[in-house]
């Protein structure tokens, strides 16, 4: 009897301590997240930023990573760098998350002029938008005219298709263009005339938050123009339909100015003749970019990127200078290439519309055309880069490169690119 009466007290005495005391260990758990206020959205919808912190509504403020939030906003590209997200104290001793942000001037109208070192020059308009009526779309439209003809390219980009975890890409461009070839001492080995039109589409699968899956089509028409005066033969005109499948991986970290990380590309295409002098062939393309931080807001990098396209005509052969390997003239095409870079980036200001940048960078690789005998190319390069805060081009930059093996330099200038 003594058993059974020890027995119903500790019974007694656990249900006590459990009304008693578990409401004051909940209240232990620390305040939890009620709200979001974002200030500072004048044309960006709401929508485009709410799946980054609706999930997080009701939970522990200690389970809620600021730092996260501000990566996955300054990935779009549309907001300024200084973004805060702090908490504001509640009467109860939750919480509301405020979100601050400055958007970045997106409709965009940029001249540009350029010469090549073989004597071409290029004018034209680029026009972007990139936060189509605030919902985060991008349109862009260029035209160039250059002394070897004319282009014009417009695309679409949504990254995230109604709402979902899927993009959708469509370009469309066509013109009337010389191509030259030329070899690494610029020397020309032919020429032609061509009406080309190439229309692509793709939707790409965001699986996880570092991996991408894509797939597209398309359509690529190169007629030569047979009235065009030329010392050499010219090759066959050529149609061709293709289909593409794609991976990608990126694992980075959005700084005030540079980004960290690793990225990797694999891309696959398949193309499909529709005319009766064309023949079907593949391209395969991958590239690899991993940056590190270092002395700082400084950062060393090393890329790899490669290309193979075995059995292409030559009238799609691609340009592989100052794609590939920037130590090679722009007119320069091979079927096969491969670079690998090591760089430095020097932070040498920031300033309230961005950041100026050095970088010092030595590239070696290695191509061939037509399964010819392998070549190489190596040499070291450098150049300058504006970085800008309030405009949503992320940089603009110009490298010259030196090819140790011809003793000749080749410029390569960029525009939008931040990684």
């Amino acid at each position: 009897m003594m058993t059974k009466r020890i027995a119903y007290i500790r019974g007694l005495c656990a249900c006590i301590w459990m009304f008693f005391f578990l409401p004051a260990l909940h209240g232990q758990e620390g305040p939890r997240i009620r709200a979001f206020e974002v200030v500072g959205l004048t044309r960006t919808k709401l929508s485009v930023i709410e799946p980054y912190y609706m999930p997080f509504i009701g939970s522990l403020y200690a389970g809620f990573s600021a730092d996260r939030l501000i990566q996955d906003l300054r990935k779009l590209e549309i907001f300024n760098s200084e973004i805060q997200v702090f908490p504001r104290e509640l009467e109860n001793g939750d919480v509301n998350v405020v979100i601050v942000l400055e958007e970045k001037w997106t409709l965009l109208s940029i001249p540009f002029a350029s010469a090549t070192s073989s004597g071409t020059l290029y004018g034209g308009i680029a026009l972007f938008e990139t936060n189509f009526l605030g919902y985060n779309k991008k349109i862009y439209a260029i035209g160039v005219l250059s002394t070897r003809g004319w282009r014009g390219i417009f695309g679409y980009t949504d990254p995230s298709l109604f709402g979902s975890d899927f993009e959708y890409f469509g370009i469309f461009s066509g013109g009337v263009n010389e191509r030259s070839f030329v070899d690494e001492r610029e020397n020309e080995w032919q020429n032609f005339e061509t009406t080309n039109i190439n229309a692509r589409s793709g939707i790409a699968w965001n699986v996880t938050e570092t991996v991408k899956l894509g797939a597209g089509a398309g359509f690529l028409s190169s007629d030569v123009n047979k009235d065009f005066k030329s010392a050499f033969p010219a090759p066959a005109s050529a149609r061709m339909a293709l289909g593409a499948l794609s991976f990608q991986y990126e694992d980075l970290y959005y700084d005030n100015v540079l980004v960290y990380g690793l990225a990797l590309r694999a891309q696959y295409e398949q193309y499909f003749p529709l005319s009766a002098d064309s023949l079907s062939y593949c391209q395969y393309e991958g590239s690899l970019n991993y940056q590190v931080q270092v002395f700082g807001e400084h950062r060393a990098g090393f890329s790899a990127m490669g290309m193979y396209i075995p059995g292409a005509p030559l009238i799609m052969e691609q340009d592989v200078g100052e794609r590939i390997l920037k130590t090679l003239p722009g007119d320069f095409v091979a079927d096969s290439a491969a670079a690998a870079r090591v760089s430095f980036e020097y932070l040498i200001s920031s300033f309230s519309w961005g950041a100026l940048t050095a970088q010092a960078v030595y590239e070696a690789g290695v191509f061939s055309l037509d399964d010819g005998s392998p070549s190489y190319s190596h040499g070291p390069g450098g150049g300058l880069r504006v970085y800008l805060a309030k405009i949503a081009v992320p940089a603009f930059g110009l490298d010259i490169y030196y090819n140790v093996r011809t003793g000749k330099s080749n410029a390569s200038m960029y525009m939008g690119l931040s990684f």
